[in-house]
């Protein structure tokens, strides 16, 4: 009988424990709380903060954003020029005009409903990258030259290929449509 109940006892204790991570709360730069059910609100206006910048994440209702399961984030060096499909998130520094050689990239294809973002966060001396995507709809490539221009993009699938979603910054990057715009 003790043996069935301590058996019980060690059982539940599994049970009750958490199988859920919790994000940390901060207001003012102090912790508040935790929350372990997070609702993003489907506003237009909403807002969110990353590496000293600020960008609009308004949604639409009809879309549900999706990654790589544990996409999580990655960042590519100035001399890297192929995106890591693999995760949700890169940063991406870019490389001072003289290093011509990193100014091209590009983006392999994807998996059919993945999202993807890329984040320049530094920018060298008059630096710029061009990323050419495998296939896309609606772009041929796009031009970042700031820090802080973030785009989002979704890949269809292969004949689809990869839309931009979302794009945002304190200047916009160049997006060269299927016209050459």
């Amino acid at each position: 009988m003790f043996k069935k109940l301590l058996l019980l006892l060690v059982f539940s204790a599994f049970l009750a424990t958490s199988a859920f991570a919790a994000v940390g709360i901060t207001e003012g730069g102090a912790a508040v709380g935790q929350a372990s059910q997070l609702s993003l609100p489907c506003d237009p206006t909403a807002v969110i903060t990353l590496d000293g910048f600020t960008y609009n994440v308004g949604c639409n209702p009809n879309f549900v954003m999706i990654g790589i399961a544990n996409g999580g984030y990655t960042s590519m060096t100035t001399s890297s020029l192929t995106v890591p499909v693999s995760y949700s998130f890169v940063k991406k520094a870019i490389a001072a005009s003289a290093n011509t050689g990193f100014s091209t990239g590009t983006l392999p294809a994807g998996v059919p409903g993945q999202t993807l973002t890329i984040l320049i966060t530094t920018v060298g001396s008059s630096g710029s990258w061009t990323l050419t995507p495998s296939s896309s709809t609606g772009w041929t490539s796009i031009v970042f030259n700031t820090a802080g221009q973030l785009v989002t993009f979704l890949y269809v699938n292969s004949t689809v290929g990869w839309i931009i979603v979302e794009y945002s910054g304190s200047t916009l990057p160049t997006i060269n449509d299927v016209g050459g715009a």
